[in-house]
């Protein structure tokens, strides 16, 4: 018999079998739903009048308990409704029809349950470890960088007419510029062409597959987040507000692959595995009646797939093991040689973020899961949510790490035109962007610096109210996968061999100067490169405009060249012809300064202790001359140069980079000196000082003192050529750090390199000197001209220094 218990029963601890009352605190449990419901009808009451009031600090705290109530509720009426059913078709002996129901009710709580007990957006995000502390590997052909643009005048949306991807809110022409000028900053190349051949190249050297760029009718897979389209006839997920990837960008991102990296529509898919691809993309892409753009593949969930989309079909022979189960990838992956990683840049109710790496929650099936007949992440969920600790495992670090995946991403793209306040969320502007929407994307082949600096671009919105917790855990554990802080040995293929770094994660230095180590040059971390949609009128890229350039441009007269159709800017008008003439013309003489170029003294002044860096605006780099130096304006190779006596004359200069942080490249013109003088140095700083450039000890050769550390009693020498500097005309010098080999130049030509990969430089941050040695020791300070000194942060080839002597 079975006694219902009575209010104010007395029963007894089973532990210290004392009597208790159970009914004297009854109430509180009732204190939790009703504070949501008072949540709830709090925040309706407030924000409908005024949508903008839910961003007000007392409407933060009460939307995730009012949401957790809605959550909950309908799991409990969810999962009583299907209790009922389950037990009324138990009695009439349909067995099967009652276990499926009986599975619907625990699911509709379970998932109540695991969805209210996720981290309430209440706790602000506060990074791990403070700016500019980098961690991992950098990735890339300029490792850790990260490509942003941005255009206001891509997005009109008056928030009313239409929808935000129609074409009148959306400006296709602008779109196309800024994927194109994006894949150009990321590689370093001058056309589209170029870019991608670079790509295609690098991603072929790192993988083994040799120096080689695309081959036609290779595969490739492009995973955009559909997460907002569950794929019911009529498509209800495309509201005018909703957060969907913009069609513009995924049409401009076919184009280029098609038009102007040779890749055939017909090896080409386009997909969301859980989702469907609704008609403003498909629409978008068949609208261009080109064969190639007619036999583009889109693959969605299996249970949406009609209207020329291709049900996602499992690979089984490919699984990838995860602390939430085994899970399969879909075959348009495993198939594919290649694949980009096309995303949105949004916060998330649980994750506080997706960016990239959770881009592949629609890349995975659980087929002895739940839902069998669609493809799910569901299992994944609590091993990511922001509210685990940092140092904790995370399921995407697994999930992109796996072979299928990581190894074959060509390209990381975040497509934030129209950003969302979360998966579910509508578009919405970005206050420190004059409250207008955030029109851009960031691009990248390093996965974790492109997260890291989404997540930088989102924590600092104060709209994205759900980034809260410890959203940055997976970043800290890709980052360091080999040794990650959580202490996991991160194996999806469960063969024995761990995940390497997946990339460098750091935070930049504040919100308005948006600079990483690589752009302040103290680490080897992100570099972020915000790209420009001015014209680009320095063609053949030697940092000056000139007759070379309009010489290239009447080469292209009458065709349809993007490179050299500029005007008018930023999109040209479909033909090189006499505008875009007029418009080079007006840059003539003009000098541009490539990204690569961290400081670059003329030293063509003529009066004043001031040598100034004509690449950083600021003045922090410019050099202050010591001694009595002499300006010589008309003296130089290059226009003006400086006179040092030998005795005491110097320049002196703040930090410019540090030598053990990757490869660097430093030029200059230099007549006269004499044996053991140094022309450029760099002070201790808080490491070990060293002669970048200077002259041997012997016949005044050109060498550089530049080391790595000592490994026990091995110690690498100075790196000295058999060229002589000092015989009183102008030589072009220069010193190569390639990451692995020194590299001496002089007069364009290589005159000395280390015969076998060495240790990375020693370490120091200190400023330099310009003409003298790091003590300023007597018998060191150079006598003679220097001129043109130029630094950059990357190794440049023989052929680049040949250009830049010119």
């Amino acid at each position: 018999m079975v006694h219902k218990e009575k209010t104010g029963q007395t029963h007894v601890c089973p532990k210290t079998v004392h009597p208790m009352k159970t009914g004297k605190y009854r109430w509180i449990r009732w204190v939790l739903p009703l504070t949501g419901l008072v949540s709830l009808v709090w925040f309706l009451v407030r924000v409908i009048p005024k949508p903008s009031r839910a961003t007000y600090p007392c409407q933060r705290m009460a939307a995730p308990l009012a949401s957790g109530f809605v959550v909950w509720l309908l799991g409990i009426v969810g999962s009583s409704l299907a209790y009922r059913r389950a037990r009324r078709l138990l009695s009439q002996s349909r067995y099967l029809m009652a276990a499926v129901c009986a599975g619907v009710a625990v699911t509709a709580i379970w998932l109540s349950l695991s969805i209210t007990n996720s981290d309430p957006a209440s706790a602000a995000f506060i990074p791990a470890e403070p700016p500019n502390r980098p961690i991992g590997v950098a990735k890339g052909i300029h490792p850790g960088r990260v490509v942003w643009i941005r255009d206001p005048d891509a997005t009109s949306w008056d928030s009313s007419t239409g929808r935000w991807w129609d074409d009148d809110n959306t400006n296709q022409e602008i779109v196309d510029c800024m994927v194109r000028k994006s894949i150009r900053a990321l590689t370093g190349k001058l056309d589209d062409i170029q870019a991608w051949y670079a790509l295609f190249r690098h991603f072929n050297q790192t993988n083994g597959f040799g120096d080689i760029g695309y081959h036609y009718g290779e595969k490739i897979a492009i995973k955009i987040n559909m997460n907002q389209d569950a794929g019911a006839p009529i498509s209800p997920g495309w509201g005018p507000r909703a957060g969907m990837p913009s069609p513009h960008v995924v049409y401009t991102l076919l184009d280029q692959l098609i038009n102007k990296a040779g890749v055939p529509g017909s090896a080409i898919t386009v997909y969301d595995a859980s989702r469907y691809i609704g008609d403003p993309i498909y629409d978008k892409v068949r609208s261009n009646p080109d064969q190639n753009f007619q036999s583009v593949a889109f693959v969605v969930a299996p249970v949406t797939a009609r209207d020329g989309r291709i049900a996602a079909q499992l690979d089984q022979d490919n699984p990838v093991y995860t602390k939430g189960g085994t899970t399969y990838l879909p075959q348009c992956i495993t198939k594919a040689k290649y694949l980009i990683n096309m995303a949105l840049m949004r916060p998330h109710q649980f994750f506080g973020v997706t960016l990239c790496a959770k881009n592949h929650f629609g890349s995975v099936r659980y087929p002895d899961g739940l839902m069998q007949t669609n493809w799910t992440s569901l299992p994944l969920h609590n091993y990511g949510m922001r509210g685990n600790p940092m140092g904790s495992y995370n399921c995407l670090v697994e999930l992109n790490g796996h072979s299928h995946l990581a190894k074959k991403t060509l390209l990381y793209f975040l497509d934030a035109l129209y950003p969302a306040t979360h998966q579910h969320g509508n578009v919405m502007k970005f206050a420190p962007f004059d409250d207008d929407w955030f029109s851009s994307m960031l691009v990248s082949q390093d996965p974790v610096a492109i997260d890291s600096v989404g997540l930088d671009f989102l924590r600092n919105e104060p709209r994205c109210t759900e980034v809260t917790g410890h959203p940055e855990n997976y970043l800290h554990e890709m980052a360091l996968a080999d040794n990650p802080p959580s202490g996991t040995f991160y194996d999806p293929e469960r063969d024995g061999i761990g995940l390497t770094s997946m990339g460098v994660h750091e935070h930049w230095n504040n919100a308005v100067d948006k600079m990483y180590s690589r752009n302040l040059g103290t680490g080897q971390g992100i570099e972020l490169v915000v790209a420009s949609l001015t014209p680009i009128v320095d063609f053949n890229g030697d940092g000056i405009v000139d007759s070379v350039d309009m010489c290239m441009m009447v080469d292209y007269w009458g065709t349809d060249e993007p490179l050299y159709d500029i005007a008018p800017p930023p999109l040209g008008d479909g033909i090189v012809d006499v505008q875009d003439l007029i418009l080079l013309s007006e840059h003539l003489f003009e000098e541009i300064f490539p990204p690569e170029l961290v400081a670059y003294w003329k030293l063509d002044e003529t009066e004043g202790d001031i040598a100034v860096d004509s690449v950083n605006e600021s003045g922090y780099s410019d050099g202050y001359a010591m001694g009595d130096p002499e300006w010589q304006p008309t003296g130089g190779q290059m226009n003006g140069a400086i006179l040092l006596d030998g005795v005491d004359d110097f320049i002196i200069t703040s930090p410019i980079l540090n030598p053990a942080n990757g490869p660097f490249s430093v030029l200059a013109w230099v007549k006269g000196g004499a044996t053991e003088q140094v022309i450029i140095s760099q002070m201790d700083g808080n490491g070990s000082g060293e002669t970048w450039l200077g002259t041997g000890s012997v016949s005044g050769c050109l060498m550089t003192g530049l080391v790595p550390p000592p490994v026990g009693l091995f110690i690498t020498q100075p790196l000295e050529s058999n060229h002589i500097i000092t015989d009183d005309i102008w030589h072009h010098i220069g010193f190569v750090w390639d990451g692995s080999h020194r590299i001496l130049y002089v007069d364009c030509t290589e005159v000395a390199k280390d015969s076998n990969p060495i240790n990375p430089l020693k370490d120091s941050n200190g400023g330099l000197y310009i003409g003298a040695n790091k003590n300023l020791d007597a018998g060191t300070f150079f006598s003679g001209l220097i001129d043109d000194v130029r630094i950059y942060n990357k190794a440049l080839s023989a052929e680049e220094i040949a250009t830049l002597a010119q």
